[in-house]
């Protein structure tokens, strides 16, 4: 009872203090002005000017001498204080990043108005912040190599990078499912994967903000970090750009090589490097900003239609015919914004970004294993995503801030061309077969079409409203309070699957059943067919309360506390039925967060800080949409007793029937009542100096620890099938998921059996970074991280289930993790396998990383730009397959992959042109040296048609020796196993032209 009064005065107070969202789109300036004795001066003019306020702001000192700005747009400002008998003092190039508080204190000399004064050594730290964050404004990332998309500029910021086996941007180890994306203030996560749901060009982008750890308690959903991007505004003065941009073929190095098994013995593997496609990418835009009314309103608008064309040439195997094929994908990106100045006290905003795509055309497979028959001109897909938000700074009165802010993300997909028929799959060649006639022979790879899977629409949309208030209060020292609310309404409606059944062959193979672990094939091996399909339209509603205080008792400490509470609905699919499969209430989303830093000599220049918080997840759809009602996967195996394999259709399934396996069970009703929200916990220490006007340093400590996730658990049921709880791992019912297993052999009576461990993902780092502000010339940041990612779970995304292309398994809360408790156990001290629970290095973990980049200006035309990256290899792993990888060898066993390392380099060559008007030419290149180094190995000893069979006791008693048991048994090895898989994106370049006016 006590608990819930304490959440219901926590709720009142939000409400009072005028609900608030989690996304920051302002910064803020404050500070105190004395005379040169030292005395305060209450009734000072405080003047702010910046391009990015255009109607300017002001001030007066209160009775202590206090001035704040507590809402102003990211920019470069200048602060100007003016007072009757004093000289006027201005303190230039004030740099007021996203969701920074400056402190601009300033001393006035006695003069006369006439007199001006001004300071340099505008301020480069946050002195009032315990948050960690980095922003990169236009003015930096507009000189420095990058990519298209506001991604790569995240990435940038230490601690922060692109790991394709975690799902994209890995901000301190975790997954790139862990992250929350804003644009102008509006969510736009995707809702099933997690990871960003909209691409924003860098040039519609004014500022990139990462914030990696002790962000406040206004920002939910992330145990990752917060990306907020900021889109570029008008002004009261018109200005344009025309830009073109172009890459291609002929800009882009050799294919990197591709591991694969023998097209025509798959017990070889074989390293191929195929041919370039011929490619162009063209992108022609514009961009116009000016006012709509003088002082008043302005506007920003932007149009880059993103044109790609590709033509490849196969020779199909099946036939020996050359054939030419052509693609082609066009994204266009729209920006429009409106800002206006209503009042002194009243300023809006409105943006909408969209970003359409088509494509038309699917290209066949590099190894030519597709049917040569199959129109693949016919297929494509059209992409519909754009979001609209809007909001309202109000000043009340002086000290209260008011925010109001509402949004609206839509993403939808549907395919198109799809083939209504049957599907045949080559899983391994029967071209060594005797006996097949030649019209029915395959190499490994091929397929009769390239798919039968279609997608009728894949809705996914998300509708915020939010408001907040800033109250400045002076109690036992100086208050910044803050309060909000926010509602989400998140909705999907899905309709997708195969149009008929894919049947799949496995050539001389054999079947590992899952209900008796024995082996089955026929006369030429056996296959299977599968039944698939998507279909459900649901919604939730998510509510979400903070309360925090940033209190400056004296001049040089300040403490920062918060408290983030949520409601969160998880919906289920249950057809013409709304169903809530999951709720947390506010009680069970608590996350205090607490910060505090210290001015070391008070005069802004070293600071001292550190954070304590805890994270919740808000969670993504995509286990609700395999799990709960929305998924129906049906996997028949049979052996293979026919060589005709085009006999094989829904009325003609021949060979005796193994088993089916039902992959995608409603598992609403498996869900453990005690279930509790992925959440994690961290601290961390930092010290910031300003080690001149220009230079500045930082070093931070930084833990991060994974307390609870969320997975599907699974155990081997009586029948042998696959069955699971939906719970935390190592909490709640999972923890005895082995006493449920009847596995052959079960465990002898009285035997201890093993408790399933819980997930662990432990991250230790020291960061250092050093900042230089472009003056004489150049400019540059710099930093180094040591780090150690240690566990049994490497999160959402799971880095070590690859896929094709290398990237990691993007199943939030649904990945192979916990599928068997074998997961998570490994060999003992002796090697053994596998009776201890897995400790081990994660499969990104990179102990050392240094990151810089640099501009330079030659002349007053040449702009050169570099990023240099360098890391350390990530572990190499051992595992073998049952029915999925279960990782044997012991941590580190097999080493590590090569030292990466990568330079980037752009360099920007400007015309000036009468007025203002300017020409430019620019070349940015991606890899310049076409470094390849590998990335990955193939990790899996035997194939995936022929898994180990072994029993319980055997296993946890550590009495499996793995490599013997594939002997015995005849399995069949997997020629990959340990090879180079994956390696380094090959070098790419773009040029461009823009015009300025």
């Amino acid at each position: 009872m006590k608990a819930r009064r304490m959440v219901f005065a926590f709720v009142a107070l939000c409400l009072l203090s005028a609900p608030a969202g989690a996304q920051e789109q302002r910064g803020a300036i404050q500070g105190t002005v004395r005379d040169d004795s030292g005395g305060i001066l209450p009734g000072a003019l405080i003047e702010l000017t910046s391009p990015s306020l255009v109607a300017g702001a002001s001030a007066t000192t209160d009775s202590r001498g206090a001035y704040s700005f507590p809402a102003l747009p990211p920019g470069i400002y200048e602060v100007k204080a003016t007072l009757q008998s004093f000289a006027v003092t201005t303190v230039p190039k004030v740099e007021l990043a996203l969701g920074r508080t400056l402190r601009v204190d300033l001393v006035l000399q006695v003069g006369t108005m006439k007199e001006s004064v001004t300071v340099s050594g505008a301020p480069l730290i946050d002195i009032s912040s315990s948050a960690v964050a980095t922003s990169i404004v236009r003015k930096d990332f507009d000189n420095i190599p990058k990519g298209r998309d506001f991604l790569t500029i995240a990435k940038l910021a230490p601690g922060a990078n692109d790991e394709t086996k975690l799902g994209g941007l890995s901000i301190d180890g975790a997954s790139g499912a862990e992250n929350v994306f804003y644009v102008d203030g509006l969510d736009v996560t995707n809702l099933t994967t997690g990871v960003s749901g909209k691409s924003v060009l860098a040039d519609l982008v004014e500022e990139v903000q990462v914030k990696s750890s002790g962000y406040d308690a206004e920002y939910g959903g992330a145990i990752g970090g917060v990306i907020n991007v900021v889109t570029r505004s008008g002004s009261n003065r018109f200005t344009g750009e025309g830009n073109v941009y172009f890459t291609g073929d002929a800009l882009q190095a050799k294919r990197t090589p591709t591991l694969r098994l023998g097209l025509t013995n798959s017990n070889i593997a074989e390293t191929v490097t195929y041919p370039k496609d011929d490619s162009t990418q063209t992108e022609p835009g514009f961009m116009l900003g000016g006012p709509i009314l003088r002082d008043r309103v302005w506007f920003f608008g932007g149009y880059f239609p993103q044109l790609a064309r590709t033509d490849r040439t196969v020779t199909f195997t099946t036939t020996g015919q050359t054939n030419d094929f052509e693609q082609k994908k066009d994204t266009h990106y729209v920006l429009g914004k409106l800002t206006a100045q209503f009042t002194p006290k009243l300023r809006g905003a409105f943006s909408v970004n969209m970003t359409p795509s088509s494509t038309d055309g699917q290209l066949p497979n590099l190894a030519g294993t597709d049917s040569p028959l199959f129109p693949f001109t016919n297929l494509g897909s059209r992409i519909t995503n754009r979001s609209y938000s809007g909001n309202l700074d109000i000043l009340a009165t002086r000290g209260l801030y008011l925010n109001v802010r509402a949004g609206h993300f839509l993403y939808d997909e549907r395919s198109i061309g799809v083939p209504d028929e049957l599907r045949y799959v080559f899983n391994s060649s029967n071209l060594l077969i005797p006996g097949i006639p030649d019209n029915l022979r395959r190499a490994t790879g091929f397929s009769s079409v390239p798919t039968n899977s279609g997608i009728t629409r894949d809705e996914q949309t998300r509708l915020t409203f939010n408001t907040d208030a800033t109250y400045e209060a002076n109690f036992a020292g100086q208050h910044t309070l803050k309060g909000g609310f926010q509602f989400t309404r998140l909705g999907i409606d899905m309709l997708s699957g195969n149009l008929q059944d894919e049947i799949t062959l496995f050539w001389n193979q054999a079947y590992t059943a899952r209900s008796t672990g024995l082996q089955n094939r026929g006369e030429y091996g056996y296959y299977s067919h599968v039944q698939n399909a998507f279909d459900g339209k649901a919604h939730s509603d998510n509510y979400s309360l903070f309360l925090q205080d940033s209190w400056r008792p004296n001049r040089k400490l300040t403490i920062n506390a918060g408290l983030r509470s949520e409601l969160e609905h998880i919906p289920g699919f249950r057809e013409g039925e709304q169903v809530t499969a999951i709720i947390w209430s506010f009680l069970d989303k608590l996350a205090p967060r607490f910060g505090a830093t210290y001015d070391v000599r008070g005069d802004g220049k070293w600071k001292v800080f550190g954070n304590y918080g805890k994270f919740y997840d808000i969670m993504k759809l995509s286990l609700a949409r395999n799990a709960f009602g929305g998924a129906k996967r049906l996997t028949y195996f049979h052996t293979l007793d026919t060589f005709d394999w085009l006999s094989l259709n829904p009325n003609n399934y021949p060979g005796r029937f193994v088993e089916v396996v039902n992959g995608r069970p409603d598992r609403s009703g498996a869900i453990d009542p005690d279930i509790e929200p992925v959440q994690s916990r961290e601290f961390a220490l930092g010290l910031e100096h300003e080690l001149g006007d220009r230079l500045s340093f930082g070093v931070r400590y930084i833990r991060k620890q994974l307390l609870r996730t969320i997975e599907d658990t699974g155990w081997v049921g009586a029948s042998g099938s696959t069955e699971y709880i939906i719970g935390n791992p190592g909490f709640g019912q999972t923890v005895n998921v082995l006493e449920f297993s009847r596995n052959q052999g079960g465990f002898p009576a009285g035997a201890s059996i093993p408790r399933l461990p819980e997930a662990q993902r432990d991250y230790d780092a020291i960061e250092t970074r050093f900042t230089k502000r472009f003056a004489d010339r150049w400019s540059a940041n710099v930093s180094y991280t040591w780090s150690r990612l240690f566990g049994n779970y490497t999160g959402l995304v799971a880095s070590d289930e690859l896929g094709a292309d290398g990237s990691g398994r993007l199943g939030p809360n649904g990945t192979g993790s916990f599928d068997q408790a074998y997961n998570v156990f490994g060999p003992n001290d002796a090697g053994q396998c596998c009776s201890e629970p897995i400790s081990r290095h994660l499969p990104t973990d990179r102990p050392h990383q240094f990151k810089a980049q640099a501009v330079y200006l030659v002349g007053r035309s040449l702009v050169l730009g570099a990023n240099q990256y360098v890391a350390s290899g990530t572990p190499v792993l051992r595992a073998f397959w049952k029915t999925n990888a279960i990782f044997y060898g012991g941590d580190l066993s097999d080493g590590r992959t090569p030292t990466l390392s990568q330079t980037d380099l752009s360099a920007r060559y400007e015309f000036r042109l009468p007025g203002t008007r300017r020409f430019q030419l620019a070349l940015n290149v991606l890899n310049l040296f076409d470094q390849r180094t590998e990335t990955a190995k193939y990790f899996t000893i035997n194939k995936t048609s022929s898994g180990v069979s072994f029993t319980d006791p055997e296993f946890f008693n550590g009495q499996l020796d793995v490599e013997q048991r594939i002997k015995e048994r005849n399995l069949q090895y997997d020629p990959r196993f340990l090879q180079s898989w994956f390696w380094q994106t090959e070098r790419s370049a773009t040029v461009s032209a823009r015009f300025l006016f």
